[in-house]
């Protein structure tokens, strides 16, 4: 644990590592946890390499929205001293990340090269995603419309209720208000 002060115009600023948010040991958690979860599904090699893909680019999401928060000690408020630590932002704000990114998500294929696999975009014109951009393989249903093959009772010509909070409330059934 470092205590050294370090100073800057004047002020100490003391690197304090002991009380951030253990981030990386929760990182480290849910990689074992996911990844052992992967290993007992019946997924294809595809849908797992797809899995990890997005596994990973969800930790980054989170390791990229530590935030650097800083408190000032000294007497009337004068910030004689400043102790800083790193925080994890709200669950809703790590959401929201990783929703436009869902929402910007690339579809890709895999590529099997000698023994090992790889993902690729599907449409060479598209951008090439990033770790930390979200993948897919299949294009999702067309939920408006009934599809008994896949289960899908459809929403087309249904009404619905005006009502916000009700599960057949228009932005649940028809995703608008």
């Amino acid at each position: 644990m470092d205590l050294s002060p370090q100073h800057t115009n004047g002020r100490q600023i003391h690197a304090y590592k002991g009380c951030s948010d253990n981030v990386h040991y929760g990182i480290a958690v849910s990689k074992e946890f996911l990844e052992a979860a992967e290993r007992h599904k019946n997924h294809s090699h595809e849908r797992k390499l797809m899995n990890e893909h997005n596994n990973r680019a969800g930790r980054e999401v989170l390791i990229s929205s530590l935030r650097r928060q800083c408190k000032c000690h000294g007497i009337s408020g004068s910030c004689e001293t400043q102790t800083c630590w790193d925080a994890v932002p709200s669950f809703r704000e790590v959401g929201n990340i990783i929703k436009e990114k869902f929402d910007g998500a690339t579809e890709v294929k895999v590529i099997r090269e000698n023994r090992h696999a790889r993902i690729e975009r599907k449409n060479q014109m598209l951008k090439r995603h990033t770790p930390t951009d979200l993948v897919y393989l299949n294009e999702s249903p067309d939920f408006c419309e009934p599809s008994e093959e896949q289960g899908i009772l459809g929403t087309h010509g249904r009404t619905c209720n005006a009502s916000l909070l009700a599960i057949d409330g228009c932005d649940l059934v028809r995703n608008y208000y």
